[in-house]
């Protein structure tokens, strides 16, 4: 007896980068210590990425996402960008995400609005307007 065995085509793009252009994206996304000692954290879609999922809960499993979308198409290369295009809807659902705030520390926007809680992750909306479309590379 004989097996034969055709592997599926792995695809040529294997990086997913998601980007953003707003000069203080970093600071936000991941956090920072200023000079004076303030901690500015994370947010937490972002260290749950870095950790392995997308969104605020960790709602959002890309290896399921993956796996299913190979179930239906046969194809590394669409499920791989299947699962990035829904990686990226979770970060655009991200800043409309609201949370619970401490009581008693209302905060001040760059913007005017004084926010207590609930509250959500958007300012002056520079950020959510410098969100990059997913772009596969190599």
């Amino acid at each position: 007896m004989s097996l034969k065995w055709k592997p599926p085509k792995l695809p040529a793009n294997k990086t997913a980068q998601y980007a953003n252009t707003a000069d203080h994206a970093l600071i936000v996304h991941n956090g920072a210590v200023l000079r004076g000692g303030t901690r500015i954290p994370g947010r937490k879609f972002m260290l749950n990425a870095i950790a392995g999922n997308f969104g605020f809960d960790d709602d959002f499993r890309a290896v399921e996402v993956f796996a299913d979308a190979y179930q239906e198409t046969g194809s590394f290369a669409r499920a791989f960008r299947a699962t990035a295009q829904q990686g990226q809807k979770e970060i655009k659902a991200a800043f409309g995400y609201k949370w619970a705030w401490p009581s008693g520390r209302a905060t001040k926007r760059r913007n005017g609005e004084v926010v207590t809680s609930p509250r959500n992750i958007i300012d002056t909306g520079e950020l959510k307007r410098s969100q990059q479309p997913v772009r596969f590379l190599p």
